[in-house]
């Protein structure tokens, strides 16, 4: 081996654990692959938002990704009571902060997909805590999901603010060992992992010897890992601004909120064994676990995942669309002329090569059932603006032999790609889609993407200003960056800040529809509001074969005078 080839780091945040990452995905990844490091994992505060991304980077870099989750875990609780928990037994007007975190609701679990069903496991345990478990913003799994969905994975005890640890802290050994055995029960023996961390912490000085102890009478794995926040030291500041940022501190209050110790970055093989030098197999398993996870996803042409509908035994989706669009040719346009059938023969056949019938007749379907209920939309946008076959579906008004526009603009029976329908129609009218698709394919089959907003070099000067205590008005951020450029620590910062998310929203009317259910292919997301989405945004999911269409709101369409209080359909 050579050198950086003896560690691997499986405990990892990146920026999409919001403030809890001080660096995007392919800096991590990038810095692991200049140490020499043969595989990284990522294992994000209780989301999966950013592993496609993490993936698709590792395999284009030539590294292993370790795809994995830093679970929020319910205190020995069911994961719907959002009840309070102490394991503290002496009474205390102030909550003891070696308690159980979260103020009494949530501990940290570390898991790694070792396979495909791991992954799929993880992703539906993923969903589960975000519909059932939620509390404010943690998704929490218990030990219900855990013991469901375990196989395919890896376990680690996870870092200081884990279930074992936490007992440990309390003085409570014989509880301590009872989870670890549980857990070691629960994903089998060898799938348990006794998870060690030196930070210079007094809290992970005081449970080192419990946990070797614990992993000695199991006769329980050790691997030692990194709590990951940021991919260098260089970055700490940045990721201590963004705390400052989030929480509304001041940079220059000396109790403000931030990780206390060191070395929350991407240390080196010899940096890590120097630390865990009396404990070598540790770092020996971080090699055995990234040999064991090969877990990973993969991309189809999109659209191949497109569910299907039962038209009946003697008919099929092609067939289905073939008369429809015969019956919609011949209503518009009276007799089906010579240049009308060759026409749509031709978008027929493009269709066909990517078995979008089924696709058409949806988007079709949902926009008549909406337009019979009163409500109203503009022309279609984009592309099926081209189709005659749209046309004839009732999916747009215009005639494009009319205006002049070819089939290929639509689809191209050379190279022909799956549409992506975009409709327009009066606002609010996303929801109202959403739910005629799950009628016709079923709830969880039919979701929203999600999408992450990014700073801005706009944003991040002026919320970097107001940590800082400056008041500006910033337009070009000149005179903000001024201010603090003679810190030499400060400088850049702006730039590292812009680049975070700031914030997750819901794209509503950005539909996904799957074949197969969504909550263990993509994971379902809840917000703090209710409204759920695949956890992935709108590109992953078409990398992943999810047809799409677009439903986009307009306040300037009037509805319908006519229009039905959509009864008996809603």
């Amino acid at each position: 081996m050579t050198s950086g080839d003896d560690f691997v780091h499986l405990h990892v945040h990146s920026s999409f654990s919001m403030i809890d990452g001080g660096s995007s995905i392919s800096e991590l990844v990038q810095t692991a692959v200049d140490m020499g490091q043969p595989a990284i994992g990522l294992t994000d505060h209780g989301v999966v938002n950013g592993l496609f991304d993490f993936w698709k980077t590792c395999r284009q870099t030539g590294i292993q990704p370790i795809l994995g989750l830093e679970a929020y875990v319910t205190p020995e609780t069911d994961r719907r009571d959002t009840s309070p928990v102490s394991w503290d037994p002496t009474p205390r007007r102030r909550r003891n902060p070696d308690d159980v975190g979260g103020n009494g609701r949530f501990t940290h679990l570390s898991l790694w997909a070792e396979t495909d069903e791991g992954l799929e496991n993880m992703f539906s345990m993923s969903s589960a805590a975000n519909l059932e478990g939620r509390v404010g913003r943690y998704p929490r799994m218990d030990r219900e999901l855990l013991s469901r969905y375990a196989a395919g994975l890896i376990c680690g005890s996870g870092c200081p603010s884990g279930a074992i640890q936490t007992r440990l802290r309390l003085g409570q050994f014989d509880d301590a060992l009872r989870m670890a055995g549980d857990l070691q029960d629960i994903f089998g023996r060898g799938s348990f992992f006794v998870e060690i961390m030196d930070h210079g912490l007094e809290l992970e000085r005081r449970v080192r010897s419990g946990l070797l102890e614990i992993a000695r009478k199991l006769d329980a794995p050790i691997v030692a890992t990194a709590d990951v926040h940021y991919a260098s030291p260089a970055a700490r500041i940045a990721q201590e601004m963004r705390m400052c940022i989030e929480y509304g501190d001041s940079w220059n209050n000396p109790s403000r909120f931030r990780l206390a110790g060191e070395r929350y970055h991407l240390l080196s093989g010899h940096e890590m064994r120097s630390l865990f030098a009396d404990i070598p197999e540790a770092c020996d398993n971080t090699l055995l676990i990234a040999e064991r996870c090969r877990a990973g996803f993969h991309p189809q042409a999109e659209g191949s995942l497109m569910p299907t509908h039962n038209y009946g035994p003697e008919e099929s989706a092609a067939s289905a669309l073939r008369r429809m669009v015969e019956a919609g040719a011949d209503r518009l346009h009276g007799a089906m002329t010579d240049d009308i059938r060759k026409r749509m023969e031709q978008e027929l056949y493009a269709i066909g090569l990517v078995h979008a019938e089924e696709y058409l007749l949806a988007v079709a379907d949902m926009k008549q059932q909406l337009e019979e209920s009163g409500y109203v939309f503009a022309d279609s946008e984009g592309r099926a603006r081209a189709s005659l076959v749209c046309h004839a579906l009732g999916i747009t008004h215009a005639n494009p032999m009319e205006l002049g526009m070819s089939a290929g603009r639509f689809i191209n029976g050379r190279n022909p790609k799956f549409p992506v329908v975009t409709l327009r129609g009066e606002s609010g009218i996303a929801p109202l889609a959403l739910k005629v698709l799950r009628e016709r394919y079923g709830e969880g089959y039919v979701t929203p993407t999600v999408e992450y907003v990014k700073y801005g070099l706009a944003k991040a000067i002026r919320a970097v200003s107001g940590a800082l205590g400056q008041q500006h008005d910033v337009s070009s951020g000149a005179e903000a960056i001024g201010d603090w450029m003679h810190d030499e620590r400060l400088r850049g910062v702006e730039d590292r800040i812009a680049q975070f998310p700031q914030r997750r929203f819901v794209r509503e009317g950005s539909i996904v529809l799957s074949a197969r259910p969504l909550s263990g292919f993509t994971s379902l997301i809840q917000q703090v509001d209710g409204t759920v989405a695949v956890a992935f945004d709108s590109h992953t999911c078409a990398e992943l074969g999810l047809p799409r269409v677009n439903i986009l709101g307009s306040t300037a369409l009037a509805r319908s005078k006519n229009k039905q209080q959509f009864g008996t359909l809603f």
